[in-house]
């Protein structure tokens, strides 16, 4: 039989094989891009829609090996999306408001000393995915993956609510990138404030809207300028 000690330590690899998994498929997608479409390459706002369609994909996938994890437990996607307590819409309110602040802050400020540029010279359907594909397969697989799943796989194995949540953040700060030092810590920050809502509230489709309306606005931001 297994010890409690062997079900946390599969818990914890199981945060160390989704931000990996995760990373490996963007970064082969994007360098597969850079060797067979160099010209895309060339222009930023072409560029940054090769890296997301990388992601995108990346999210697919991550969604694909999620659900592959999930027939092995008592879970399902249906019971992870389905709200353990009732809606209470102080918290809802208050952790939608906080997470799209954190995003909208540190992007019209990127945007504004120019730290980042906007993306330019995309077609009506590159600026559909960004304002629309990529916020939905952000929003439901990320939350899915690292609110619902991690979180829920932690809580059965015993871990404090503190310690899942850090752990639980750092995961998902690692599949935004493991060298954009500002982008961790600010994704950091978003999973502590989405974790320590989810371990109170128990309401994944809260976190789902509000991390889609966040991709949607920031994206929005970058497309269309600040």
């Amino acid at each position: 039989m297994n010890t409690v000690q062997d079900e946390e330590e599969i818990s914890l690899r199981d945060l160390v094989y989704f931000p990996l998994f995760f990373n490996m498929v963007a970064l082969v997608a994007t360098g597969l891009s850079f060797v067979f479409l160099p010209e895309l390459m060339l222009d930023y706002g072409q560029m940054m829609f090769m890296i997301y369609l990388s992601v995108f994909l990346a999210e697919l996938l991550l969604a694909y090996f999620l659900t592959r994890r999930l027939r092995n437990t008592d879970m399902s996607i249906r019971s992870l999306i389905t709200p353990k307590r009732r809606l209470r819409w102080l918290p809802a309110t208050t952790v939608f408001i906080a997470l799209n602040a954190l995003f909208i802050v540190y992007i019209g400020v990127a945007l504004w000393t120019g730290y980042v540029t906007s993306f330019t010279g995309l077609s009506s359907l590159q600026v559909i995915f960004f304002i629309v594909l990529a916020p939905l397969a952000a929003g439901f697989v990320e939350e899915l993956a690292f609110r619902g799943y991690l979180i829920e796989i932690m809580l059965k194995k015993g871990l404090t609510e503190n310690r899942l949540v850090v752990y639980s953040a750092v995961s998902f700060a690692l599949i935004h990138g493991f060298f954009i030092i500002d982008k961790l810590i600010m994704t950091f920050v978003f999973g502590l404030i989405a974790g320590f809502y989810y371990v109170r509230e128990r309401n994944l489709p809260v976190l789902i809207v509000s991390h889609v309306v966040v991709d949607v606005v920031t994206f929005g931001m970058s497309v269309y300028g600040f």
